[in-house]
């Protein structure tokens, strides 16, 4: 099974307080990320938000 999408026309306000730290694609160590980064990969940048369960 093959699903397959196109979205277009988002509009958002961001909302966050600070802005997101931004890290190389290339140069990625996914264990020294944040919880909430930004990735960037050539001339896109990437989102990354991971679950962290309190301790």
């Amino acid at each position: 099974m093959s699903i397959t999408a196109v979205i277009e026309g988002i509009q958002y306000q961001t909302t966050l307080r600070h802005p997101l730290k931004t890290f190389s694609l290339e140069a990625l160590d996914v264990n020294q990320l944040p919880a909430c980064c930004i990735i960037q990969a050539q001339d896109n940048g990437f989102a990354l938000n991971e679950w962290v369960l309190p301790i």
